[in-house]
Parts: C-alpha cells; structure tokens; sequence
C-alpha cells in the first residue's frame, strides 16, 4: 500500500471530491458520459449517516473509493451494510488500496455495531471475487433481476 495514502469518509462539505469518485466511477464502467448529481443533491446525501462515501488519496488525488449504504433490517433491531461500490484507479490495483477501503468500511461498521456486511459481485469478476474472499468475505451464487422504470 502506497505509503502517503489516506483513506477517509468523505464529509457533506467535500462534494466536489465525491463527484470527482463518481465519475471515476462511471468511466471506468465504460460509460461514454457519466452523468453527475448537482452538488446540492450530493450534499444533502453526504449528510446522511446512513450513506457511506470512503475516498483513497494519493498526494491530493482520490484513487479509488466506495460507496456503502446502511439498510435497516425487519426481522430484527439491527442494521445491515450494502458496500453498493468499490473501484481503485487502474494504476494503484493489487496494491492494497481496495483492501484498505473495505477495511475502513469495516471499522465503521464496529463503531456503529453494524454485525454484517454485504456485496454483489459478477461471478466472472474474478479480480473482485478474490478481493472480497482475501476480506474473509463467503460468497454464495445468485441471481439479480432488475427493475427499470420510465
């Protein structure tokens, strides 16, 4: 991991540097032009606790980063993490940024005594598989159907 890498969740006020994550986002999907929330949107989600954005920066850049959503649950009084994204710029991959970021994620659970976190992953994204499997992370198969609406 490189030595001057800060990981850090990002506060309502830093809007600029979650747009900044989310674009690196859809690019890096493929997307031909990613699109952006406005800053009073994404502020107004940065100040929700139950909303996660976790930035890694390299001497002021953000390299990657992850977005986590906290999901109450109905069957019992507990609450739940969706880790819904996680992406490390290409040139910082297999460097143990994208482990750091899940660990990060993982201290916030303890401190909000979240007991369980979850992701979705495409079986044939095999770098993503073994990144959640290194994160002592059991993986089981499923089947996602979505639902779109105009």
């Amino acid at each position: 991991m490189p030595d001057d890498l800060k990981i850090k969740k990002l506060r309502s006020d830093e809007a600029k540097l979650a747009k900044e994550l989310f674009t690196f986002f859809q690019i890096d999907d493929g997307v031909e032009n990613p699109t952006q929330a406005s800053e009073e949107y994404l502020t107004k989600l940065l100040e929700r606790p139950d909303f996660h954005v976790v930035v890694a920066i390299e001497n002021g850049v953000v390299i990657g980063g992850l977005t986590a959503y906290e999901l109450l649950k109905y069957k019992s009084e507990t609450t739940e993490m969706f880790l819904y994204e996680i992406n490390v710029a290409a040139t910082h991959r297999r460097k143990g940024v994208a482990s750091a970021l899940i660990e990060f994620l993982k201290e916030t659970c303890a401190e909000k005594n979240i007991k369980s976190m979850f992701v979705l992953a495409e079986a044939d994204n095999l770098p993503a598989v073994r990144l959640y499997e290194k994160s002592d992370a059991e993986g089981f198969q499923a089947i996602e159907f979505d639902f779109e609406f105009e």
